[in-house]
């Protein structure tokens, strides 16, 4: 799982000279608070990125940057900041964001994954991409009903995944036609639509592409790293002070 640990690293030898032994004792405290502080900040910063970095990131992949505080008042006190690998729907953020992070290749989709397992997905063509017959959701991607129609128009859904999608397909008020084909000229080997009198004619939903290899894009650890090296220490002499203040010293 990507995930960048912040932690209270700060030279607090002079400051101890002038503190009392009560206020010592909060030094602790503050440590923990200033680095919780720090990861939120860190952590925001890191969807402002996506913001910008990808093209209309959905909700589920903003939020699942999350940070995991630091819960024990400690001078070594540290907080993560990382994203998500248990999926709350789909695929585990984690698995999709690595590569822009780290680059390489990414994991497969299940649809991806279910053609596959049909034989339905070439050797050397391991990924889909939206045909120009596809209509996109408001992020650009292809909304789930549509897969899951091509997938059981296709029959490669597995037992239990069929099962659980057949209502969605029976929705339909009209049986659709799905093929795989390969057109000849300029088209693009993938799914196709049949429709039209006498279902004639065809329109392009699914083009399979080859895998495609990511250059890292979303500066994930140095955006955190950034934003600890740059205020940490300012705000955690800053806390002391108005806790020194406070209590009086």
């Amino acid at each position: 799982m990507a995930e960048q640990i912040i932690k209270s690293n700060v030279d607090i030898s002079k400051i101890l000279l002038e503190l009392s032994d009560f206020q010592k004792k909060l030094i602790p405290a503050v440590a923990m608070d200033t680095v919780n502080h720090i990861a939120n900040i860190a952590a925001k910063k890191v969807r402002t990125a996506m913001s910008q970095v990808f093209d209309r990131p959905t909700p589920y992949t903003l939020n699942s940057i999350f940070v995991k505080p630091a819960k024990v008042a400690s001078l070594e006190a540290f907080a993560y900041v990382g994203i998500k690998d248990w999926p709350d729907k789909g695929i585990a953020a984690n698995k999709f964001l690595s590569p822009e992070i780290y680059g390489g290749q990414r994991n497969l989709k299940r649809s991806e994954e279910a053609l596959l397992r049909k034989g339905l997905l070439p050797v050397g063509s391991l990924a889909i991409a939206p045909g120009k017959g596809m209509k996109l959701n408001q992020y650009g991607n292809i909304p789930g009903s549509a897969m899951v129609s091509i997938l059981s128009g296709l029959k490669a859904f597995s037992e239990v995944g069929y099962i659980a999608n057949r209502a969605a397909k029976t929705k339909t008020k009209k049986p659709r036609q799905f093929i795989v084909f390969d057109p000849p000229g300029k088209g693009t080997l993938g799914v196709y639509e049949r429709y039209g009198t006498g279902m004639r004619k065809v329109k392009p939903l699914l083009a399979f592409i080859k895998q495609p290899h990511y250059k890292p894009r979303l500066r994930f650890h140095d955006i955190i790293l950034d934003e600890y090296h740059a205020k940490f220490a300012k705000l955690f002499l800053e806390k002391i002070q108005y806790n020194k203040s406070l209590i009086g010293g």
